[in-house]
């Protein structure tokens, strides 16, 4: 019997086959048809109702329309196997099946033949590469020698201690908010350019080839970030950058860390956590300068936001320095 995988009309609106799995099934309903045209003794194949049961137009098969030009030459050699056998009946069944089933393997055999070969360029365009990498991993290693060999005797030069060593360089926003004496915190457009400016500042230092380390603040305003900056004392092994700012939740601290990371990957990363009773910090807020105080709406809402520097999921921070005052 000739399979029927025809659908309903409803069930024909999207046809996702492959155009492989399409000349599958018009390979399939082809062949029972062939089977009953010989046992009942047919005069000849219905090249529409083999379309209609494959889900198919009958255009398929004589006029396809595929992107891949294989998929036309396999559906119009089936069409003419249709018509052919229509023209002559003296045709053996066995035969045809036997020569189509032939073609399929000769095809399979062929695809597979291809993919070997594809898979053995692969394999030698890896081996390739994996050895064009390991030539370029230790030309990085050696470079990475030379450049920690020359950060080092940088350091321990004397100029360089006194320029660099000596006096560290600290990167705050809130500086580059004072216009002609003026404290203008409430200026949002300033704000957004001083921390783009801040950026981009800490950026240009960061490319200096010296081995670095960033201590990152984290502290309330108004908790001894400045203080401490002024009196603690700093590692001397390395070039001291110091970013002065509240830095209260993990994601401001992420994104330091990822403009670090990918700015200079060899510098250390050290948050200095400073940590004040709050009534302490609300105490000095008030003995500042009027134009210098924060509100109290805002302050509340920067305690709300802090969260304790966790250095098992902020994996990140290399160091940590805890001040509690």
């Amino acid at each position: 019997m000739v399979k029927k995988i025809a659908k309903k009309p409803s069930e024909q609106d999207e046809d996702k086959r492959s155009p492989q799995q399409k000349y599958d099934d018009a390979l399939n309903i082809y062949i029972d048809h062939l089977s009953q045209a010989k046992a009942e003794g047919k005069k000849r194949l219905v090249l529409s109702k083999i379309a209609e049961e494959s889900r198919l137009n009958r255009t398929t098969f004589y006029k396809p329309n595929f992107s891949e030009s294989k998929y036309n030459n396999l559906f119009t050699d089936l069409g003419e196997k249709i018509t052919t056998w229509n023209k002559d009946k003296s045709m053996e069944f066995d035969d045809t099946v036997i020569g189509i089933k032939d073609e399929e393997i000769s095809r399979l055999r062929k695809e597979s033949e291809n993919a070997q070969d594809q898979s053995a360029r692969l394999l030698i365009d890896k081996n390739r590469l994996s050895a064009s990498l390991s030539s370029k991993r230790k030309e990085i290693e050696e470079l990475q020698e030379k450049l920690d060999k020359y950060a080092y005797e940088a350091i321990s030069s004397p100029k360089i201690k006194q320029s660099f060593v000596g006096s560290a360089k600290v990167f705050s926003p809130d500086t580059l908010l004072f216009v002609d004496g003026k404290y203008n915190f409430d200026d949002i457009s300033l704000r957004n350019s001083a921390w783009s400016d801040t950026r981009k500042n800490i950026t240009t230092e960061l490319k200096k080839p010296i081995l670095t380390r960033v201590y990152l603040m984290v502290g309330l305003p108004c908790s001894g970030k400045t203080t401490w900056i002024e009196q603690g004392e700093l590692y001397p092994d390395r070039h001291s950058l110091i970013i002065d700012c509240c830095n209260l939740t993990l994601i401001d601290r992420f994104e330091w860390a990822n403009l670090i990371a990918k700015t200079n990957p060899t510098a250390l990363i050290c948050a200095v956590v400073i940590n004040t009773p709050i009534p302490l910090i609300q105490t000095r807020n008030m003995a500042r300068p009027f134009d210098r105080q924060i509100p109290s709406s805002i302050l509340i809402e920067y305690v709300a936001r802090l969260e304790k520097v966790d250095i098992e999921r902020e994996t990140f921070i290399d160091e940590i320095i805890v001040v509690r005052n």
